[in-house]
């Protein structure tokens, strides 16, 4: 009998061991879960916030870089830009500018066109004067005539009634100013609208009605 209350007691003992290291295993279990349980709800909290940071920085970039239309160039201000350039000018720069718009009229240039030749001429950084805020970079007469060539002077002059050397001074102040005219904003009309405006012009200095 003792042997048998031995037996039974350190079955017991054992039990209880077993029972206490399955409750020790259950409650790390349950605090481990717990705990990786807070760890992901931060690491979700910490989402959440930086979403909501990029919302907000999102939804500010979008309106910094929203179209103003009150500053979106349209045909109609253009216009009125070449207009008030037009009615600035002496009668011989509008007759050297006129010759000049038929010409190119003639020859299939567009004012892609010209902004190319000059860049590609090294004249970057007055194209860029013209289109910018400031004051507008004029060329000098060598520098017309390596864009446009001497023949081609001579053709405009003829038309205008100056002599080639004018013809030349002139272009290097009223290009410039049609450019300028020509790019509100410092932006650039589409093709079609650069052309337009361009006949626009055209026709105002053909009518002489500036």
């Amino acid at each position: 009998m003792d042997a048998v209350l031995s037996l039974f007691r350190t079955f017991t003992k054992e039990l209880i061991k077993l029972g206490l290291v399955a409750y020790e295993a259950v409650a790390d279990a349950v605090t481990s879960t717990s705990e990786a349980g807070k760890a992901l709800w931060a690491e979700a909290q910490a989402e959440s916030r930086a979403a909501t940071r990029l919302t907000s920085e999102g939804a500010r970039i979008v309106a910094d870089t929203s179209i103003d239309t009150t500053r979106t160039p349209t045909l109609d201000h253009v216009k009125e830009r070449l207009r008030e350039g037009a009615q600035a000018l002496p009668q011989s720069h509008r007759s050297v500018l006129r010759e000049f718009l038929e010409w190119m009229r003639r020859e299939g240039k567009d004012v892609r066109w010209l902004i190319d030749r000059l860049e590609e001429g090294g004249l970057r950084a007055h194209v860029a004067s013209w289109i910018g805020p400031g004051d507008n970079r004029p060329l000098s007469a060598g520098q017309i005539e390596q864009t446009l060539g001497r023949a081609h002077i001579a053709k405009i002059a003829e038309g205008a009634g100056q002599s080639p050397s004018v013809a030349s001074e002139i272009l290097g102040t009223v290009v410039p100013m049609v450019i300028d005219k020509l790019t509100p904003h410092g932006k650039l009309l589409h093709e079609s609208l650069l052309g337009e405006g361009l006949t626009f012009l055209a026709d105002l200095l053909v009518a002489a009605v500036v």
